[in-house]
């Protein structure tokens, strides 16, 4: 009847077991199968590549052969050694030889040793100074700057 209210139970809000957001025909029911379907297959390949990945970087972790003890950091072309390093500096770059410890101790009489890591102190080797070192820190914190030292 026209200008009546409605009745309640036409303004319940519906049930949920009533609702769904699947459509009701077969052919799209079937579509969105096939749909779902590819998804999973490549959510299932992601999943197996990731895996993949994981194995390869455990299995490189075991078998990689410990770090040398000592490196000494080589300059570019055929210039003379920049550096001695402990084995696993970060400062030492990719230009670099491995040394056991009594090379590593003959290195630093010529090789100034990385200040981050301190090879020199490590092989107990901190009192011997070359003179280039000792010219250098005199420089440093000694001498005017661009002078020369007084009396020589």
């Amino acid at each position: 009847m026209p200008g009546t209210l409605p009745r309640a139970a036409d303004t319940d809000p519906p049930r949920l077991e009533r609702i769904s957001d699947l459509p009701a025909d077969l052919p799209r029911l079937h579509v969105l199968r096939t749909w779902h379907a590819m998804w999973l297959a490549r959510i299932d390949e992601a999943i197996a590549a990731a895996e993949q990945r994981e194995a390869e970087v455990r299995r490189g972790a075991e078998v990689r052969p410990d770090p040398p003890a000592y490196v000494v950091q080589l300059g570019i072309g055929t210039g003379p050694p920049v550096a001695v390093h402990a084995g696993g500096c970060p400062v030492a770059g990719s230009r670099v030889r491995p040394l056991d410890a009594e090379q590593a101790r003959r290195a630093l009489v010529d090789v100034e040793a990385c200040s981050m890591c301190r090879p020199d102190t490590d092989l107990g080797v901190l009192g011997q100074l070359t003179c280039a070192t000792l010219e250098a820190w005199l420089r440093s914190c000694c001498m005017p700057r661009g002078g020369r030292v007084a009396g020589g």
